[in-house]
């Protein structure tokens, strides 16, 4: 390129003398950004890749600068599938986040002291990684889930929940977010339960002085999780439940036994905000994904748990036919969502 220079206060004598430099100036400029791009082009660039985005091709991939990392990434926390289609490659659900709601069943609202009928649904975050206790319905897979430090006071909380799968019409560049309740539950990919083990005596006092309880909620196996059964495995009355149908969500219960006792024991269709619901007011807050869990609340009857306790959780067809509601039908076998675990010593 070439630069003229020009002395201070000199005037150019005439419009086509100014015409001629603009001119050569512009085209030089031009020359030089033609220059960079092909440069550009040639340089390798970096990319991350996650979720379900295209495989990088050859030449993708031969462009591709490589990651260092300062460590070996951990591996992704995931949960087992339990699927009946024949020949499936798809055996385990990376977890992204997990969404909890609080207070989202009345009777349990009311013995924590809250009111179900004023209050909209609220959201706390467990970590991912307080799923890896692998909790699956396997009558011969018990996970054994270690009794947390720095507490004396640790509780059970069974939930149901579901996880989601996305639907590429409702999702932007940030996600799903402001989707409709009545669009919300096509983004559920399957279902499943788990147990919010909670440090009750962190939570009272994070409570008392008005400071976030998150200890008492996200430490390590705080999440066992059972087996996710896809929609499709499920079988109709979860998925018209998950859609906000009442009477099928009156069929379902949601049961939690501890050392052979019923403990809590709740129809689904007693949530505040049925699912639809809470995955729309979450969507609001947040640009839900694939790998999202949803924990959708907890029925009354929480209590202590000991090191030795064993914990069964798990959603049962009420077995109760109305004039209303022609879900009568016993599940299957392999479509009852179970979370089974005992405490352990922390010491073993």
């Amino acid at each position: 390129m070439t630069i003229i220079l020009l002395p201070i206060g000199y005037r150019l004598r005439s419009a086509l003398t100014t015409r001629c430099i603009s001119s050569h100036v512009l085209t030089s400029f031009q020359k030089l950004n033609k220059q960079s791009m092909e440069m550009s082009s040639q340089r390798p660039s970096a990319r991350f890749v996650s979720g379900d985005a295209p495989s990088l091709s050859d030449r993708d991939v031969n462009r591709t600068k490589e990651i260092k990392y300062a460590f070996q990434p951990p591996p992704i926390p995931s949960i087992p599938i339990l699927s009946s289609a024949v020949g499936s490659a798809v055996s385990r659900y990376p977890i992204r986040r997990i969404f909890c709601v609080g207070r989202n069943y009345a009777d349990h609202a009311r013995e924590m002291g809250g009111d179900p009928e004023r209050e909209p649904p609220f959201f706390f975050l467990k970590p991912a990684t307080t799923s890896y206790i692998d909790a699956s319905n396997a009558s011969d897979n018990v996970a054994s889930v270690p009794y947390p430090q720095s507490t004396t006071n640790l509780h059970f909380e069974g939930e149901f929940f579901v996880a989601l799968g996305g639907h590429p019409s409702l999702r932007g560049d940030n996600g799903f977010r402001d989707v409709s309740p009545d669009v919300s539950s096509s983004l559920i990919y399957g279902v499943g339960v788990a147990c919010d083990l909670t440090r009750r005596d962190h939570q009272a006092a994070a409570k008392a002085a008005r400071r976030p309880w998150c200890s008492s909620k996200g430490f390590d196996g705080s999440c066992p999780m059972g087996a996710l059964i896809p929609l499709a495995d499920a079988g109709r009355v979860f998925t018209l439940a998950t859609s906000g149908n009442s009477d099928a969500a009156s069929v379902l219960q949601l049961k939690t036994v501890v050392n052979g006792i019923l403990q809590q024991s709740a129809p689904l269709s007693e949530m505040v905000w049925d699912i639809p619901h809470v995955l729309s007011h979450l969507s609001k807050q947040y640009g839900l994904r694939e790998g999202d869990v949803v924990l959708t609340g907890t029925p009354a009857g929480v209590g202590p748990l000991e090191v030795g306790d064993s914990v069964d959780i798990r959603v049962v067809d009420k077995h109760e036919a109305t004039a209303k509601s022609d879900f009568t039908t016993v599940l299957a076998p392999d479509a009852i969502p179970i979370c089974k675990f005992f405490i352990k010593s922390n010491l073993n």
